[in-house]
């Protein structure tokens, strides 16, 4: 065997993550828990997807209640449905409102870094 063979192996990737927001227009929005918020997905996804989208399970890893800020770990065959409502999402409860996603991966570490911090190399 030579040195230029390569053993490639693929895993499939279980999980995606998503670290995102639940902002409001209001100057003074309502204070919301972690389970309000993930109902707020769960009627995201309803509303583009029905009631399969709404079955589609979406868990809240952390959730920081200042500022509506979670990290959200879903099926990787699911995220571009998910995605796409938080995207579509427009009120709750009749205030407007939006989902922020900042970042996707399919890492936890990764949401956790940020990308300014990264030195990027160019090898020769």
């Amino acid at each position: 065997m030579e040195g230029t063979d390569v053993l490639h192996l693929v895993v499939p990737v279980e999980h995606a993550y998503l670290d995102v927001k639940l902002k409001f227009a209001v100057a003074k929005p309502p204070e919301i828990g972690a389970s309000v918020f993930k109902y707020a997905i769960i009627l995201a996804l309803k509303q583009l997807h029905g009631e399969v989208g709404a079955a589609i399970p979406v868990d809240v890893l952390r959730f920081d209640l200042e500022s509506r800020r979670a990290y959200l770990r879903v099926p990787a065959t699911e995220l571009v449905k998910v995605w796409s409502s938080l995207t579509m999402f427009s009120s709750y409860n009749n205030r407007p409102c939006r989902f922020l996603v900042y970042k996707v991966s399919h890492s936890l570490a990764a949401l956790s870094v940020s990308s300014q911090a990264i030195q990027h190399v160019v090898l020769p």
